[in-house]
């Protein structure tokens, strides 16, 4: 009887022992990739949707980023360069070249038109609208930029195919920038709502918006499966905080739940959600929930740009981009926070001239607060107003960061993760 007791003590201390050991293994998808030799591994913000506890992720990456427009004026800034299929490839190939010269190994593609470019197959009225699809949409042909619908239906080439091509060999991040609720050939053409007092912004609480919007983010990604991920810009409901619509707190809760419908179709896709946001508190009045948005993506680039006080809230101080920073990493859940840095001229906005040395010291001021990163806004117009890469060479120096490290790290984290 004795020998029998001893043998259930020691048997139920093996079973607590089992229980304790359990208990110490992390739960799916809370591993991380291991890092490189030149990577530290470091605590790091919790992840997508806010159920991520992640306790170890790559430091000491940053991640160099540009946005760029495709359409004429932009990229392309004449008609000769759209005229052949050699011409397009030669300006691509260009634009490959400069980023890997400089290191800069993320870029954020237009692939739907926010109003700053110019197609010149539309009437007059609609030649800058916002909204023309810049790929090769099967089910909106309609909407396709005019110069890449020739290309793609006369000569069977895809302009951005054969971008994205060019940067996965150039081992560049492409992420579809998807300017959403800014839609003026929308509401043109496909007679989507558009917002009272407003000749771009459709209404984000419209189920006919938000379903078109949405299924711009599904054929894109069906098109072009190796892009890494989608960058939603215009997650509000436009930019005057006059407008009562816009204040509406309803407004903020369908873009929120527009955010959400985008994460469930990046995450069974294992891409990257990234938001541009504004900078300032009066994102509410525009219908942005910042908090709420936080919470279902990847990445949030708050919108810096330090010389467009007038428009964004912001300062005509580069410092002021470390403040904003530090205050999104101390307050938001996403787990990467880049900072939208200002490349473009600011003339007749009763600001001033955006420097190169104004940029340096808006990045190092990010730098200093805690930035993963940052994103020139934009490519085009900070090289034709501002200055080319080489002025502002000091930011882009030291180890070139490597291909899919946001990537591993957001996905590895979050693959297995319910939400």
């Amino acid at each position: 009887m004795m020998a029998k007791k001893m043998i259930m003590r020691v048997g139920l201390s093996f079973l607590v022992l089992c229980v304790f050991l359990i208990g110490m293994i992390p739960p799916t998808g809370q591993a991380i990739a291991s890092a490189s030799n030149e990577q530290e591994i470091a605590p790091t913000l919790s992840g997508n949707s806010g159920s991520i506890n992640v306790q170890n992720a790559t430091k000491n990456i940053e991640f160099r980023s540009v946005f760029v427009r495709l359409s004429l004026y932009q990229l392309f800034s004449s008609m000769d360069e759209l005229s052949t299929t050699e011409n397009i490839m030669s300006v691509v190939d260009a634009f490959i070249g400069d980023l890997n010269n400089h290191r800069i190994k993320m870029a954020f593609v237009g692939f739907k038109n926010d109003g700053a470019s110019y197609d010149p197959d539309r009437p007059k009225e609609l030649q800058w609208a916002s909204g023309i699809l810049m790929y090769n949409s099967k089910n909106h042909q309609e909407l396709v930029y005019g110069p890449f619908k020739r290309a793609i239906t006369q000569e069977n080439f895809d302009p951005m195919q054969y971008l994205v091509d060019r940067c996965e060999e150039n081992n560049i991040e492409v992420h579809a920038w998807v300017p959403v609720f800014k839609d003026r050939i929308g509401a043109e053409l496909l007679n989507l709502s558009l917002q009272p007092e407003s000749e771009h912004s459709v209404n984000p609480d419209d189920v006919d918006v938000r379903e078109y919007e949405l299924s711009i983010v599904t054929e894109i990604l069906q098109t072009y499966p190796r892009i890494k991920g989608i960058n939603l810009d215009y997650i509000r409901a436009g930019d005057d905080a006059n407008n009562e619509y816009r204040r509406d707190p309803d407004v903020a809760k369908a873009v929120v739940d527009f955010v959400k419908d985008v994460e469930n179709i990046t995450k069974k896709q294992n891409k990257i959600l990234s938001a541009d946001v504004f900078s300032s508190d009066w994102a509410y009045k525009v219908g942005q929930d910042i908090e709420e948005i936080s919470n279902h993506v990847d990445v949030l680039m708050p919108m810096t740009y330090h010389g467009d006080n007038c428009l964004w809230g912001g300062s005509t101080d580069p410092e002021w981009v470390g403040e904003v920073i530090g205050n999104y990493k101390s307050r938001y859940n996403s787990r990467y926070i880049l900072a939208g840095i200002q490349g473009y001229d600011t003339s007749g906005k009763e600001t001033f001239d955006v420097t190169p040395e104004q940029i340096i010291t808006a990045v190092n001021s990010a730098r200093e607060n805690g930035a993963d990163g940052f994103a020139l806004f934009n490519y085009v117009s900070f090289k034709d107003d501002i200055g080319n890469l080489d002025d502002i060479q000091e930011l882009l120096s030291g180890p070139t960061v490597m291909r899919s490290a946001m990537a591993n790290d957001v996905l590895n984290t979050t693959i297995g993760i319910s939400p």
